[in-house]
């Protein structure tokens, strides 16, 4: 029968498909690729003006693939299709069953290339270099000529490989500073009255948000404010957790102490593998490292769990090296199509240093067009 896409642009559609959606998703281990996680953010925190643009492909009655982009219209003559909730959340790439990449990509790039309005450029944020996805989509994408493909950042971000592993085997790799460490901090923690505790229940969960959210802010307060929690991203977070949270998929970890919780960080699981979205601690503990304390506890957790790994997030910060014993390369990229504006787009996304010396070059009706943008 052959495979078959289908452009959605009506998210009651996308509902019908939850279950389905949800299994590539475990299958696959992409917690953040989750219809929970995702619909949550299309719910709560789009942009103003998005349009949905997400693409089911079945082979017979089977779902084998979801690319879950719509189009940001933002810029204004250049309408950007990007993946949903790629600006709160990393590795969101399009799911494909094992064994159908290659009809399944060209099947998504196809459909894509006729949606309207037509996409300027197709953005794929924070995703995994091995996975190739940019060049895989310009070889694919129909037309004499293939797109452009460029890098527009690339990053680390640290990974614990808990397969195989039992936590105390794990302590034991740690040098004996970190050991050391770790268990003084805990202890002086307890000797504090502190609680840790991970989030069982809709009112524990809630709570464990409000308690996320204040700390986070709080913490980002004097540092021009946080690019990843706001209003929005917190009433998706609720969204989200009242379907996760059944499956223990959604963990919620704090620690409470003097009556208050002092840090509350937020894990999310699918099909063996957990991912560190954020969290927030209060200060006034930073010499206890509670976010490391909650780090260790999920890490232990999830090893009880018979997880397979923990992804830390994008950055190379030094707690996230102190726990990793592996690192996977991020990057953002960007394909821009051939067709009316590829000239105007492409220079568009030439880093502003450069803009100057091209413009000099071009001729006088196109460089004015630029300049206007």
């Amino acid at each position: 029968m052959g495979l078959v896409a289908e452009l959605v642009d009506d998210p009651a559609r996308l509902q019908t498909m939850r279950a389905a959606w949800d299994a590539l998703a475990v299958e696959l281990g992409r917690p953040y690729c989750a219809p929970a996680w995702l619909l949550a953010w299309w719910d709560h925190a789009r942009p103003s003006g998005a349009l949905l643009r997400t693409v089911l492909v079945h082979d017979g009655s089977e779902l084998v693939a979801v690319a879950p982009f719509y189009a940001d219209r933002r810029l204004a003559r250049a309408v950007h299709y990007r993946l949903l909730a790629a600006d709160v959340s990393h590795r969101i790439t399009p799911l494909i069953r094992r064994g159908a990449e290659e009809g399944a990509t060209k099947a998504i790039a196809e459909t894509l290339a006729a949606a309207r309005p037509r996409p300027a450029v197709i953005r794929f944020e924070s995703v995994e270099a091995e996975g190739r996805w940019p060049e895989r989509f310009a070889e694919q994408w129909p037309g004499p000529a293939r797109p452009w493909a460029v890098r527009e950042w690339c990053g680390p971000a640290p990974t614990v490989t808990l397969e195989g592993q039992t936590f105390e085997n794990w302590m034991r790799a740690k040098s004996r500073n970190f050991r050391s460490q770790a268990g003084r901090m805990r202890r002086h923690l307890e000797a504090e009255g502190a609680r840790f505790s991970l989030a069982a229940g809709p009112n524990e969960v809630r709570q464990g948000l409000e308690a996320l959210a204040r700390l986070h802010y709080a913490r980002w307060e004097g540092r021009g404010g946080s690019t990843a929690l706001d209003r929005g991203v917190e009433r998706m977070l609720a969204e989200a957790g009242s379907e996760l949270l059944a499956d223990c998929r959604f963990r919620l970890f704090t620690i409470e102490a003097a009556g208050a919780v002092i840090s509350a960080h937020l894990f999310v699981a699918a099909g063996g593998e957990v991912a560190y979205w954020n969290g927030g601690f209060d200060e006034t503990f930073a010499g206890d490292q509670p976010s490391m304390r909650v780090l260790v506890e999920a890490i232990e957790d999830a090893m009880g769990r018979s997880d397979r790994s923990l992804d830390l997030g994008g950055g190379s910060e030094g707690y996230k090296m102190r726990l990793a014993d592996g690192e996977d390369l991020l990057e953002t990229c960007l394909v821009v199509p051939r067709g009316a504006g590829y000239s105007l787009t492409r220079l568009q996304l030439v880093p502003r240093r450069l803009r100057r010396s091209i413009r000099s070059t071009l001729p006088e009706r196109l460089g004015a067009r630029l300049r206007g943008r």
